[in-house]
C-alpha cells in the first residue's frame, strides 16, 4: 500500500455561502464549502472542495465528500480484518475494495 498524499480528516462542511466571479463582478454562484477544519473561515489552504448549491444535489454531494476520509478509513479497516482471516489474500490486490482504496490514493 502507497503513502497517502490526501488532506487528512475529518472534513467539514461549511453551508451555502454566495461567491463572486473573479472574472465577472455581477456573476455570482452559491457554494457549499468543505474544508478541513472546523468552522473555518474560508481560506485556499483550508479548503478540500466546493459544490454548487443549484443544481439540487449540492448538499448530497457535500456530504459525500466530506464522509470521504472516514469511508477511505474503514475500507482500509475491511481489508485488515479480511486479510486477517484469508491469509493468503494478496493484500487486497485484487478485491473491489483494495481497487476502492487503490483509486482514492490516485493511483492506477
Amino acid at each position: 500500500m502507497s503513502e497517502e498524499k490526501f488532506t487528512r480528516g475529518p472534513w467539514f462542511i461549511k453551508q451555502s455561502e454566495e461567491i463572486r466571479s473573479p472574472y465577472s463582478p455581477n456573476v455570482s454562484s452559491t457554494r457549499i464549502t468543505i474544508l478541513d477544519e472546523p468552522g473555518g473561515q474560508y481560506q485556499s489552504r483550508h479548503v478540500i472542495a466546493q459544490v454548487a448549491k443549484g443544481n439540487g444535489r449540492g448538499e448530497a454531494n457535500a456530504a459525500l465528500i466530506a464522509a470521504a476520509p472516514e469511508m477511505y478509513e474503514q475500507l482500509k479497516r475491511h481489508c485488515a480484518l479480511c486479510m486477517m482471516m484469508h491469509p493468503d489474500c494478496d493484500g487486497c490486490e485484487i478485491c473491489d475494495t483494495g481497487k476502492v482504496l487503490k483509486k482514492a490514493r490516485g493511483e492506477r
